[in-house]
């Protein structure tokens, strides 16, 4: 089985969407590192739930740009399957504003819940914001051929499967559904255009999402 495009087509188009979408992909830059810095705070009880709503609206802008832009947009000339993918991130991205706003259930901001969960959650969302990209740009890509967290699927999965893990003490599972395919979709995409850095992507989120699934039955 074949995917109707090669790596080297996706970096080329890649690179004209960062090129095009330059001030989002700084800014989706800019507010993931600003969530997870939130993430490490340590706020008193009064500022937590306020850091909490921050993060699950930054974590829910990068959920629909992805979807809406990244996959219906650019992919959408790509891949066939781009739409699916794309309904999949927006549906990400409500439900996220679902647990965290509508349903009135931030959790609380700071890396302090227990069997240190929080603190793979941070690594975890690093490693989406710097990791990845960097392990791409060893693979000979460079900027603007980068997918950054907050515009690019595999990143962004990887902050929001880390972050959800870091904030949340017993981390609602219906959030890791999509997360978790994602995962299988970087795995069975990577295996195809013989990129096996994209291994890595599916390893980081299986990892949160197994010490979530954890957390949230040590904590019950």
């Amino acid at each position: 089985m074949q995917l109707p495009y090669s790596a080297e087509v996706y970096f080329v188009t890649l690179a004209e969407y960062n090129v095009t979408w330059r001030p989002v992909v700084v800014t989706g830059v800019a507010i993931m590192v600003a969530a997870i810095v939130l993430a490490m705070r340590r706020p008193s009880p009064g500022a937590s739930s306020g850091a909490s709503r921050k993060i699950t609206v930054i974590l829910a802008v990068g959920a629909f740009w992805t979807g809406a832009v990244y996959q219906l947009g650019m992919m959408a000339d790509l891949n066939f399957m781009a739409t699916a993918y794309g309904a999949g991130w927006i549906a990400q991205g409500v439900l996220i504003l679902w647990s965290g706003l509508v349903r009135d259930r931030p959790a609380p901001a700071g890396t302090v819940h227990g069997y240190g969960y929080g603190a793979a959650g941070i690594a975890i969302a690093v490693f989406g914001l710097a990791g990845y990209p960097a392990i791409i740009a060893l693979t000979g890509q460079t900027w603007p051929a980068l997918p950054m967290a907050g515009t690019a699927a595999h990143p962004t999965a990887v902050v929001i499967a880390g972050l959800l893990l870091a904030t949340r003490p017993r981390p609602p599972l219906v959030l890791f559904i999509w997360p978790a395919a994602w995962a299988a979709v970087a795995a069975f995409s990577g295996n195809l255009l013989g990129q096996p850095q994209d291994f890595s992507v599916s390893i980081a989120i299986i990892a949160a999402t197994a010490l979530a699934i954890t957390a949230r039955f040590r904590a019950a």
